[in-house]
């Protein structure tokens, strides 16, 4: 009877030490911002925190079904996180049970983060990103393109041009020259509706200035011929770097040109083409009837019509804006132009191709292509000419950003308490013993 009244005290002075004083919500520093989700907490833990002191937290969590949310940590530096969906007042209760404030440096509530909008977009960007009209003067996408190389195969980039933030840089000169102010337009229009803050499509692309067109807009099969290949070698360099090449050019069937091409194809290079200007079969010229590229024709933005200079037929994959574009312009590094073509349409495909691979980098350009034909809006264009596809390019190629409350994790990784190998004795069991021998007595 002694020994149990001695276990029985032993049981109550530990009852007693594990009763901690009653904490306040000032106990925690507790972080809010923007839009928070209501009793969503991102618990980040001391690294001093012992296996017992983890133990504690794990029973907690579990005797109230709370189970923790995954977080990949290694961005933050391998912090110890937690994640609970739960009330202010739960984590009140828990301080008062196990005395957690100590072990936690800070609260953080949860939040919602929402894609950016552009608000008054050029019409291409407006139109691509909704599936019908009217427009409705904004522009999202997800994500932006970033890591993606964007070859423009054209005359000069403007590279200093405020709207390519710096991700514009010189590649290739056919003329063997690195121009610092391009002599002609054509290619700064170009990139920048692939690719600029403003005008672009996939607004953290990377562009790449390839000239094989002279200040006239003109170049040759030599130059177009040497301008492939020197992509085709940046590719060899660099074989899982995510690559597209926009050409808003064209000429005569060529099967020097077609080969070319689809040598790029078959190396991993997304190829997009202008289907031409002429109001004619695009099947006539090179490289639009090249079966392995995006061939682009033009459309009216506000209207859902084919431009009416668009080429059209067969070799045509799909439609985008090319009617009345703007974007940047060489006549000074904040300048912009309007331009109708379908070189115009091409690069808006070109920038979706980059979100594309942006996303999915492992994908193949073949996968890629048959990825903006089949997400493509269907059935919307009027007068798009005899054997055309009735697509029209879509932006809304990607699922929505995850839900706020869905957060990726890791296991917990607890410092080990080698002060003490004291295993955790729950609460519940001690009264049971205490019970036991009051009973015994």
């Amino acid at each position: 009877m002694k020994h149990c009244s001695a276990l029985y005290f032993a049981v109550l002075v530990l009852l007693f030490l594990a009763i901690p004083e009653q904490n306040s919500v000032n106990a925690f520093d507790i972080r809010t911002y923007g839009d928070v989700i209501p009793n969503d907490w991102i618990i980040v833990l001391d690294e001093s925190i012992t296996s017992l002191q983890m133990y504690l937290l794990n029973a907690w969590m579990l005797a109230r079904d709370l189970i923790p949310k995954e977080f990949n940590t290694s961005s933050l530096e391998n912090l110890n996180l937690l994640s609970l969906v739960c009330n202010i007042t739960d984590l009140l209760e828990l301080n008062d049970a196990i005395d957690i404030s100590g072990i936690i440096k800070f609260i953080e509530q949860n939040q919602v983060f929402r894609k950016s909008v552009q608000t008054n977009p050029p019409s291409g960007l407006d139109r691509i990103d909704q599936r019908n009209l009217p427009l409705d003067k904004k522009y999202s996408s997800v994500p932006t393109g970033a890591g993606v190389d964007v070859y423009i195969l054209d005359s000069s980039v403007f590279l200093s041009h405020q709207d390519f933030g710096g991700r514009a840089t010189f590649g290739y000169s056919a003329f063997d020259v690195e121009r610092l102010q391009p002599c002609d337009g054509h290619g700064t229009h170009v990139a920048g509706i692939v690719a600029g803050a403003t005008y672009g499509v996939a607004k953290e692309a990377n562009i790449i200035s390839v000239e094989v067109l002279d200040c006239q807009g003109q170049g040759d099969t030599v130059s177009l011929v040497n301008g492939i290949n020197y992509i085709l070698d940046q590719k060899s360099l660099n074989p899982q770097k995510p690559a597209i090449t926009v050409m808003s050019l064209g000429g005569g069937a060529s099967t020097l040109i077609d080969t070319a091409v689809r040598n790029l194809v078959d190396n991993g290079v997304v190829v997009v083409v202008a289907a031409g200007n002429n109001n004619e079969d695009a099947c006539n010229t090179s490289p639009a009837r090249e079966p392995s590229v995006l061939t682009v024709g033009a459309m009216i933005p506000n209207r859902d019509e084919k431009s009416s200079f668009s080429n059209f037929g067969s070799c045509v994959d799909v439609f985008a804006p090319g009617s009345d574009i703007e974007s940047a312009w060489i006549t000074s590094d904040t300048s912009s132009e309007e331009l109708s073509g379908t070189s115009m349409s091409a690069p808006h495909v070109a920038g979706v191709a980059a979100l594309v691979l942006g996303e999915y980098p492992s994908l193949s350009a073949y996968e890629v292509a048959a990825f903006i034909v089949n997400n493509a809006t269907s059935g919307v264009l009027d007068k798009i000419g005899a054997g055309s596809p009735n697509l029209l390019l879509s932006s809304q190629i990607l699922p929505p950003p995850p839900s706020a409350t869905i957060v990726p994790t890791t296991d917990f990784q607890p410092v080990e308490d080698s002060s003490s190998e004291i295993s955790y004795v729950p609460n519940y069991l001690l009264l049971w013993i205490a019970s036991f021998c009051v009973f015994l007595l």
